[in-house]
């Protein structure tokens, strides 16, 4: 069947074509429906071991980047996240509405990573305020727990210990509205794809049921 020939079609089983198309779209906005989640964030820093010395602000070794990587990926249990444009990217704006991740902040671009500071951003997002505050309180304790556990797999010398901070101290988990954008165009393509077997299957049905009763 040729496009002029499918159009043609189309025409003539207009009134299915019409039907599927209103479907479709009431079943798209009803996906395209804001739905309301709640996120928290925190950011661990990671400082390079201090010797007795002060410690020169900015400056940040190889190795702690290094280890920023370690123990996000150790945290993730090696799931990633796709890159996100900048770093303040939220979750939910890359369509996870239930999770939490934790990702070595990336100043590049979704497209390719650049990794300046041994910093690990640990989002949290899901339906329940309560349950997303526990999740980021757990992977922040497991972030703790795997540079403990790296640094005995090293054999690091006392006082040699990396540290870590977190920002802010108490994280706050806020209400926030989002849509879905994979859901939207699931939504759409397969009820445009469902509509187009219809108006073909219809066409056939009717010639059919035309055809024996010609005989």
């Amino acid at each position: 069947m040729t496009s002029v020939e499918f159009l043609k079609l189309c025409g003539r089983r207009w009134y299915v074509l019409l039907l599927g198309l209103l479907a479709t779209f009431g079943l798209t906005a009803l996906a395209a429906g804001p739905t309301t989640v709640y996120a928290t964030q925190a950011t661990v820093n990671i400082l390079d071991p201090d010797g007795g010395k002060t410690r020169i602000v900015g400056f940040h070794s190889p190795d702690s980047i290094a280890v920023a990587n370690i123990l996000a990926a150790r945290v993730n249990g090696g799931v990633k996240t796709p890159l996100a444009a900048n770093p303040d990217v939220s979750l939910q704006a890359i369509g996870i509405l239930e999770g939490t991740h934790a990702q070595v902040r990336n100043e590049g671009s979704q497209w390719m990573s650049r990794i300046d500071e041994p910093v690990i951003d640990i989002k949290s997002v899901g339906s329940d305020p309560e349950q997303v505050a526990k999740e980021l309180d757990v992977q922040i304790a497991e972030v703790h727990s795997e540079l403990a556990t790296f640094e005995s797999e090293l054999k690091v010398p006392k006082g040699q210990n990396m540290e870590l901070t977190l920002t802010p101290e108490e994280p706050a988990v806020v209400k926030v509205s989002t849509h879905k954008p994979r859901a939207i165009l699931g939504y759409g393509l397969f009820g445009v794809g469902l509509t187009l077997l219809s108006v073909v299957l219809v066409d056939r049905a009717l010639r059919s049921r035309r055809s024996a009763a010609s005989h």
